[in-house]
């Protein structure tokens, strides 16, 4: 069944769900035209006519969902629709399927800034303590599991680093210069190359322009060095 409404800024939602599709799993679904306006607050224009769900019947118990243009998959599981989840895959309209990569190292502009979406949402719904929470408790996960993600393994991209401490990053930048130019930094970095592909230099280049900081040393900290960085702001080191 095809299930149709009309989202925030003119954008169509459109759900593709299977006729006996449980009434369970909806909750994040039914949270997308609540979580486009927040993101478009957040990062800036929504950058397609349309977005929505297509649920996938597909065999393979690995799978939970995939960032299509306008259109993202999810397994028809409990996981796999989450709110988490969907605010994942809706983020990676722009991280992702406007603004593409230049090559595979960088990673983490794609997968950490739609992790970090995941917990921004959270801090949307449940409010700053459950931010800060869920950032402590990824920290000393991540502290554990050294690795540099500037270079992620050619047989494993998509490695547990890039997900959480490429968001970590994006978190220890905003504590870094603050929210207002944080997010300005993100909507400029969407608007500059949208409908194009950014490297990981292009961000820090950008990010250093707008903040008027020296960031070479912080980015080689987060991205190039294998020891986890501090977080001053919160008293995080290892």
């Amino acid at each position: 069944m095809i299930e149709t409404e009309n989202g925030p800024d003119g954008v169509v939602i459109r759900n593709y769900l299977p006729y006996d599709f449980p009434e369970g799993y909806r909750h994040g679904i039914d949270k997308t035209a609540e979580m486009l306006e927040f993101f478009i607050d957040r990062f800036g224009p929504y950058p397609f006519s349309a977005y929505g769900t297509v649920i996938v019947d597909i065999p393979d118990e690995s799978f939970i969902a995939m960032e299509t243009q306008t259109l993202s998959q999810h397994a028809e599981s409990v996981y796999a629709l989450t709110e988490a989840v969907v605010s994942h895959e809706l983020a990676h309209q722009w991280f992702g399927n406007s603004v593409s990569l230049e090559k595979w190292q960088d990673m983490w502009l794609k997968e950490g800034a739609a992790r970090y979406a995941e917990w921004l949402w959270e801090e949307n719904q449940k409010g700053a303590e459950a931010l800060d929470k869920r950032v402590r408790g990824v920290y000393q996960l991540q502290a554990w599991s050294p690795h540099e993600v500037s270079h992620p393994p050619i047989d494993n991209l998509y490695f547990d680093a890039i997900y959480n401490r490429g968001a970590l990053s994006f978190h220890a930048l905003r504590l870094r210069v603050g929210d207002d130019v944080f997010f300005e930094i993100l909507q400029t970095y969407l608007e500059k190359y949208r409908y194009g592909n950014a490297s990981s230099s292009d961000f820090i280049q950008l990010a250093q322009d707008i903040s008027g900081q020296s960031l070479e040393e912080f980015f080689d900290g987060w991205l190039s060095a294998k020891k986890i960085p501090p977080i001053p702001e919160m008293d995080l080191t290892i």
